[in-house]
């Protein structure tokens, strides 16, 4: 309004000049007056010069003061040199501004310059306007503030007519990136006259000073501002313009984005604030008329600028709806300015609600931030922020429930938190529930032991439940597994994550069900268990198990010496080893001996992929290969094993080395090959486990076998099953009596035993045997159990073939076939026998020379030399066996003798029933020996009837 004023004094000064009606002396008039008012460096021409109407061009006051194109001065004349001016019309007035600085016109001559300056004073010192209207036609001010360089065009009408100066104005403001229209009105020019605008344009979101604290720049995009101010003339342009005059005003605010693509943001937004000067203080309160809402949804690269976890980003990206508001009931404004010591503070009380779908989240709080002069923010405070989120998901995860309460404070210097976390948390897929679980935290941040540092850990011990498996294998929880965490504290220095955290000794339970089946509960066995995390740019996880060890009480698995290196970059996805380093089965006597398994990590999140080997500790030489992979999206997988292959020679690897209950097993030459897959999906589990099994020869409990050849497919790991007609063939079986071309159907069950073995079903098993055939069929065998039970059949067994089998050598000969059934026992205690019978079909011959020890017992009773004479030739029309044996070695034999001798009483008929009983060992030692068994031994263990 100065300007306005020197212009007009100027218009004056020209309309005397005017009197002299010469062009030459107006301009040496101009000239002369404006030298002595401070400007020696001014220069005008006058274009036109009448009675009524003056012209001045090329009007410069100097180097970087005011200039105009055109003045042109409309007055009334009075007499010959008196006169009234009627109007003052400027054209491309343009006017240097510096607000807010110690010279904000610094064109202003010196004498006046205090009066300009000095608030309270300028108006009072000001002249009244010789002129009662002033119009300026495209005039520009310059204004250089805060170092932005800003170009206001304007057109103004400024009336005195009723002696109080009303300015009416609009224009353009312009800057880089900025475009804003304005309408502007003030009913006056001195300090108390209120000034109304309006605004309406377009800013350039990168073209903005943004804050140095904020994290990113927006890469582009407008924000569309509709505003209204109302409030009073500054006092002074020395007073910076901030938030000092915002205070004064009353302003609202409409804010339009269409669109505002920052890196990984692209979004449109929407919202009205209005701006109010405090009641009771001095300062301003922003109130929410509209809520804030901002629609879109940033994007996974997010994270180039925001150090956040890849879940957190994901979850980020996913947000559709931003929508901030005053918390109902609030009891004070959204954000109140007041002014402070070193500045301004900002007390905030807000809720924002997010939206991801079907996915919500409520953050609610209260605080205060501090801005000084020279920074944008100082300190912070939150005395209260809540956060409650329900259904969002966490990239594969999926956070069924999350309540978090916490307060804390920052400044440049230190800072501190406290916060409350419990939750729940899932990992979805569509084929069916995924990992679910929950936790409660009690977490403090504060600053680490170095610059830059943060600090983060447990206040106290927490809690953390897995509710739900994946669709993995067809496990299931059947009770949550609990773990409790003992501590764990991260730090973040220069943008690097690091964290631990540690699992409290044997804490971990649960129960895990396979199928349709009772379940497996586990535990952890004392020692600590401990999670290592670190992120810069990529993740990296350690899990160290140490002397912890993790235990399926079901089937007796003890997991140990665990260590798992886990690596997540994105885009390249997942790498790293997993190692253990004992797998043990704590069962006597166990099912396996002692295994590893190492394998390395690779793929991403929703599709992990393994590939390593498993082998036996202290059997280098023992490597199947193995390959896992597992699809988290669709819940399918599969664990492919082998195909390898395993050598067996004595002294070096036995069957026992890898199963420790076939330790009756001595010797082995021969090779297992073993090949299997374990898939799983929407549906049950399928399994398969095929081992191809040649021993060339295998020494058991003094058992010879030779030729052993089977594949068996396994279709349950755990527990232990098979396929139907399972096949088995041996060459030849030695356990005294030679047993040969064995063959037989098998399969394996599931026999609900604790320690998992499974049950043998022998649906068929013959073999060939002195010139006959013995037989098993239907028959059941739990392995792993002390006690069996099996019935063999026996088939036409001939004796001539029998007898020289056992050994027996030439005294005892016979022709015929046996058949009839034993009934066997096995124990720990040894081999029994009930009720086993068998008996010739048809006739025979039986031979059997006692010798010496016959003719001792001839010479004691007449019936005993009859009978040894007639077993010499005996041609027999009935041969029947009862057999007996206890575990200890006690036998009970019973013969059934019907027939004759054609040289013992002119073939006289002779029935015997001849009984041996006790320990017969000696009596069939003897008699493969050819040895003599002993009057005294028959005396005692032989009954005649």
């Amino acid at each position: 309004m100065r300007t306005l004023l020197w212009l007009g004094l100027l218009a004056g000064f020209a309309l005397a000049a005017a009197a002299f009606w010469r062009t030459d002396l107006a301009e040496a008039a101009v000239h002369r007056w404006l030298a002595s008012a401070g400007f020696p460096e001014a220069a005008v021409s006058v274009a036109e010069l009448g009675w009524t109407r003056t012209a001045l061009d090329g009007v410069d006051l100097g180097p970087g003061a005011p200039e105009a194109g055109r003045v042109v001065i409309t007055y009334r004349p009075a007499g010959l040199i008196a006169g009234q001016l009627v109007a003052v019309e400027v054209h491309g007035l343009r006017v240097p501004v510096q607000p807010g600085a110690r010279r904000p016109l610094p064109w202003l001559p010196s004498r006046t310059r205090a009066a300009a300056t000095s608030p309270g004073t300028a108006a009072a010192r000001l002249p009244p306007l010789p002129v009662d209207r002033v119009r300026i036609v495209q005039g520009r001010l310059d204004v250089t503030a805060y170092g932005e360089s800003i170009r206001v065009g304007f057109d103004a009408d400024l009336d005195a007519t009723d002696g109080s100066p009303r300015l009416s104005a609009e224009g353009v403001a312009r800057a880089a990136g900025v475009r804003l229209r304005f309408q502007a009105n003030t009913n006056g020019l001195t300090r108390g006259s209120t000034l109304a605008m309006t605004i309406d344009g377009e800013v350039s979101a990168t073209e903005l000073a943004w804050p140095a604290e904020l994290p990113g720049r927006p890469d582009a995009g407008r924000v569309r501002l509709r505003g209204e101010y109302r409030g009073r003339v500054p006092e002074a342009l020395s007073s910076p313009v901030g938030l000092e005059a915002l205070t004064q005003a009353e302003l609202d605010l409409e804010l339009a984005v269409a669109s505002w693509r920052v890196r990984g943001l692209d979004a449109s937004a929407s919202g009205r604030l209005a701006l109010r000067s405090a009641a009771a203080t001095p300062g301003l309160d922003a109130h929410v008329l509209e809520p804030l809402v901002l629609t879109g949804s940033p994007s996974a690269d997010v994270r180039a600028f925001l150090p956040l976890p890849d879940g957190l980003a994901s979850a980020l990206a996913g947000m559709e709806r931003l929508v901030l508001q005053e918390p109902a009931g609030a009891d004070g404004p959204l954000l109140a300015l007041r002014p402070s010591a070193d500045g301004w503070r900002s007390d905030w009380r807000a809720r924002l609600r997010a939206e991801q779908g079907e996915g919500r989240v409520w953050l609610s709080g209260q605080g205060g931030l501090d801005h000084g002069r020279d920074a944008w923010l100082e300190s912070a405070t939150a005395e209260r922020l809540e956060i409650e989120a329900q259904g969002l998901r966490l990239g594969a995860a999926r956070l069924e429930r999350l309540q978090f309460a916490g307060s804390g404070a920052w400044s440049r210097a230190d800072f501190h938190a406290d916060a409350e976390v419990q939750g729940r948390l899932s990992r979805s897929a569509e084929a069916g529930a995924g990992i679910g679980g929950d936790f409660q935290l009690a977490l403090r941040a504060e600053p680490g032991d170095g610059p830059d540092t943060a600090r983060v850990f447990m206040r106290e011990s927490g809690r953390l439940r897995l509710t739900s498996l994946p669709p993995m294998a067809g496990l299931r929880l059947s009770t949550p597994i609990t773990v409790e965490l003992l501590s764990g504290e991260g730090t973040l220095r220069e943008g690097v994550w690091t964290g631990r955290l540690r699992v409290a000794p044997g804490a971990v339970s649960g129960l895990v069900t396979a199928g349709e089946g009772d379940g497996q509960a586990f535990r952890s066995s004392p020692g600590v268990i401990e999670l290592v995390a670190h992120h810069a740019g990529t993740t990296a996880l350690r899990l160290i198990a140490g002397e912890a060890a993790v235990q399926l009480s079901g089937p007796g698995i003890e997991l140990g010496e665990v260590a798992v290196d886990v690596a997540h970059a994105p885009p390249r996805g997942l790498s790293g080893s997993i190692e253990l380093g004992r797998i043990s089965h704590q069962v006597s006597p166990p099912a396996f001996a002692p295994l590893r398994v190492a394998a390395r990590l690779s793929g991403d999140l929703d599709r992990l992929r393994l590939e390593g080997e498993a082998g036996a500790l202290g059997h280098d030489d023992v490597r199947v290969p193995l390959q896992l992979r597992h699809d988290a999206g669709t819940g399918e997988g599969e664990l492919v094993l082998g195909p390898g292959s395993l050598v067996f020679r004595p002294r070096a690897l036995t069957p026992a080395d890898l199963v420790p209950r076939l330790g009756v097993i001595e010797e082995a030459t021969g090779e297992l090959r073993l090949e299997g897959r374990l898939a799983w999906g929407a549906g049950p589990p399928e399994s398969r486990l095929t081992l191809e099994l040649s021993m060339a020869e295998l020494q058991a409990a003094g058992v010879g076998v030779q030729g052993l050849e089977t594949a068996l497919e396994l279709t349950g790991l755990p527990p232990v099953r098979s396929a139907p007609d399972q096949r088995l063939s041996i060459r030849e079986l030695r356990a005294g009596v030679p047993v040969t071309d064995i063959r037989g159907r098998f399969r394996l069950l599931d026999a609900g035993t604790a320690d998992g073995a499974p049950a043998l079903d022998v649906a068929e098993l013959e073999a060939d045997f002195a010139g006959g055939s013995l037989r098993l069929a239907d028959a059941r065998f739990r392995l792993g159990q002390p006690a069996q039970r099996a019935t063999i059949e026996v088939r036409e067994v001939a004796l001539e073939r029998l007898l020289p089998a056992l050994g027996l050598g030439e005294d005892v000969r016979g022709e015929g076939r046996l058949s009839g059934r034993i009934p066997v026992r096995l124990d720990a205690e040894g081999v029994a026998i009930a009720e086993g019978e068998l008996q010739a079909r048809e006739p025979g011959r039986l031979q059997v020379r006692l010798r010496e020890t016959g003719q001792a017992l001839a010479r004691q009773a007449q019936e005993m030399e009859l009978m040894i004479r007639a077993l010499e030739d005996f041609r027999y029309e009935v041969l029947a066996a009862d057999l007996e044996r206890d575990p200890d070695g006690e036998l009970r034999l019973g013969l059934q003798l019907e027939g004759s001798n054609p040289d013992v009483l002119e073939g006289h008929p002779f029935r015997f029933n001849i009984t041996l009983s006790g320990n017969l060992d000696p009596v069939f030692r003897a008699l493969r020996l050819g040895g003599d068994i002993g009057a005294g031994f028959l005396q005692e263990h032989l009954r005649l009837r």
